[in-house]
């Protein structure tokens, strides 16, 4: 909640609608759906692979590899 106040500017009270996604070893992320926008976090080969998988290119300078 600290993070999405600070640097998203969301408070509590306008989270209603928003989905939580629990972490999962399985997974290896977590986040939260807001509307349209979607944030997560986790293991940074699961999030490239994520974001692949939304048809979006990751840039390879932001590989850690």
């Amino acid at each position: 909640m600290v993070l999405a106040k600070q640097d998203f500017g969301l408070r509590g009270r306008e989270l209603h609608n928003a989905v939580f996604v629990p972490f999962t070893a399985q997974t290896r992320m977590s986040g939260v759906d807001f509307g349209d926008r979607k944030i997560r976090k986790g293991a940074a080969d699961t999030i490239r692979i994520y974001i692949e998988n939304l048809g979006v290119h990751f840039l390879k300078a932001l590989s850690s590899g």
